[in-house]
């Protein structure tokens, strides 16, 4: 008696792994520019006098492992996240109200909430290429 198993398809010629590849960085990408998204609707929310500049340096930048999104540096960012550093100081003026936004982290964690979702609604496609 004679056994032969023959192996081919998606799991086997590689197909399956590049979908798997593709659906990650997929993912990624699509949950970076709600992210983006949502911090532009945020800061539309939040900025009494807003001059646009700030908002027109948010990127969604895509590194090897993961999407981040980024301000580009500028140099007032971290002032509106959160606030002014050195408040205590008495020889500098800072707006004794102002505390800082917490843009980024309020955004972060709606996403955080909302990711799984986002994903699973671009899965099928890639399920698909994996039959």
């Amino acid at each position: 008696m004679a056994v032969r198993v023959t192996r081919s398809g998606p799991w086997f010629d590689g197909r399956a792994e590049r979908a798997i590849e593709d659906f990650a960085r997929e993912a990624e990408e699509t949950i970076g520019n709600e992210g983006e998204k949502m911090l532009v609707a945020r800061f539309g929310q939040v900025l009494k006098h807003p001059t646009g500049h700030y908002v027109s340096q948010l990127r969604v930048e895509q590194s090897k492992t993961m999407a981040e999104i980024t301000d580009g540096g500028v140099i007032y960012g971290p002032w509106l996240e959160s606030g002014p550093r050195g408040q205590n100081d008495p020889r500098k003026k800072y707006h004794p109200n102002f505390h800082g936004y917490f843009s980024f982290r309020t955004v972060r964690q709606g996403l955080q909430r909302r990711a799984s979702r986002i994903a699973t609604g671009i899965l099928p496609g890639f399920l698909r290429r994996m039959q």
